[in-house]
């Protein structure tokens, strides 16, 4: 092992960046091999549900099952553990690496920060006016919002398959964009169509939320409180009637992005983490016993170097990638084309939508995006 006493200053710095602050570039690479899995087991999925078991299939990701805790009761089926549970996880993941932008990225002026948000507002409202538009005096008019959302986990998979071929700046602006999309559309769902909210659970919402941000601005950064929060987070909105997913947004933006007083901390962990490496460089420490214990106590004292958001998008970075995308296509991908189907086509509600998604979604940003750039 390589003593760190021999490492120029610049080198030492260098290694400590290289492992301790993970690049947003490693989870665009990640998202690519990622969403390769996603198209395949996209594929997948509708050849199960227009398969002779298609409909088995579809009806086994309604399969219901309890939580029990005591009088505490819980009841949902798999399509919702995997919407709105699991999926919660991957806007963590979105919702973090969005923060990281803004902070002290591609996002971190005011102008590129609006910019997303602005043009996801255009793009929402005129899949909205093109479905209007064609549903114009119907009882099915009231369905304009359906058009002005955008699938996040879709939309950021297949761009990541371009590759290098897609400028980083555009993958951010996307990745924003999507999240601020879907955001949006929660709130259409919350205003338009949600029967009622409850606001007793509401209110427990507001209030953890309080919490985490009383915990990030006092400097605390105990990863397991804020886990514990942001279970109880998800649990008050769901039972609010929001959507779950806006809890792991929230929880992203909560959690410490960076330690207090880092230098500091590195500083000081450092000089620990050198004195083992001198230790394990001494040969006459031949005990493996020992030399254990100095390994652990490194990796130990290593550990304290890392911000608790960069130890989250650490963890779920590889889980969101490789297991709940893939598992939410193919939970959700499942639909059936038949004569039924090509019926509709040429229906109101078909054309509103097609025409809103293919037509009005580009062409609101497009246009937001160049009136806020002029």
């Amino acid at each position: 092992m390589q003593n760190l006493e021999n490492m120029p200053s610049k080198k030492i710095k260098v290694a400590i960046a290289r492992n301790f602050i993970m690049p947003v570039q490693k989870y665009f690479a990640d998202l690519e091999i990622g969403g390769l899995i996603l198209l395949c087991v996209t594929v997948l999925a509708l050849l199960f549900a227009n398969s002779s078991f298609g409909e088995s299939f579809l009806h086994f990701w309604h399969t219901e099952f309890e939580f029990h805790f005591g009088e505490f009761k819980m009841v949902m089926d798999l399509h919702i553990l995997i919407n709105d549970v699991l999926m919660t996880l991957f806007f963590i993941v979105v919702g973090g690496e969005i923060k990281r932008e803004i902070i002290e990225g591609a996002l971190s002026s005011k102008e590129k920060a609006i910019l997303p948000v602005i043009a996801a507002l255009g793009g929402m409202l005129f899949p909205a006016l093109i479905y209007t538009a064609f549903n114009f005096g119907t009882p099915t008019a009231s369905g304009w919002g359906i058009p002005t959302a955008t699938d996040i986990a879709f939309s950021l998979t297949v761009f990541s398959l371009l590759g290098k071929n897609a400028p980083f700046s555009l993958k951010i602006f996307l990745a924003a964009l999507a999240i601020a999309d879907d955001l949006g559309a929660i709130i259409v769902i919350a205003l338009f169509y949600s029967n009622s909210l409850d606001w007793y659970h509401l209110a427990g919402g507001i209030a953890v939320i309080a919490l985490l941000f009383g915990m990030n601005k006092g400097g605390i950064t105990d990863l397991r409180l804020y886990s514990l929060l942001g279970v109880l987070l998800w649990y008050f909105f769901y039972m609010a009637g929001i959507h779950p997913t806006i809890a792991g947004v929230v929880f992203a933006i909560a959690v410490p992005f960076r330690l207090n007083n880092y230098e500091t901390i590195f500083a000081k962990q450092l000089a620990l983490v050198k004195d083992c490496v001198n230790q394990l460089s001494d040969k006459s420490i031949t005990d493996k016993l020992v030399r254990g214990e100095l390994i652990e106590k490194m990796q130990h004292e290593s550990n304290k170097m890392e911000a608790p958001l960069h130890n989250v998008l650490i963890f779920l970075h590889p889980l969101t990638n490789y297991f709940i995308m893939p598992l939410f296509a193919f939970a959700n991908a499942g639909v059936i084309i038949d004569s039924e189907a090509f019926a509709n086509i040429f229906s109101p509600v078909a054309l509103g939508i097609i025409f809103g998604l293919m037509l009005g979604k580009s062409t609101g940003i497009f246009l937001t995006s160049k009136f806020q750039t002029m």
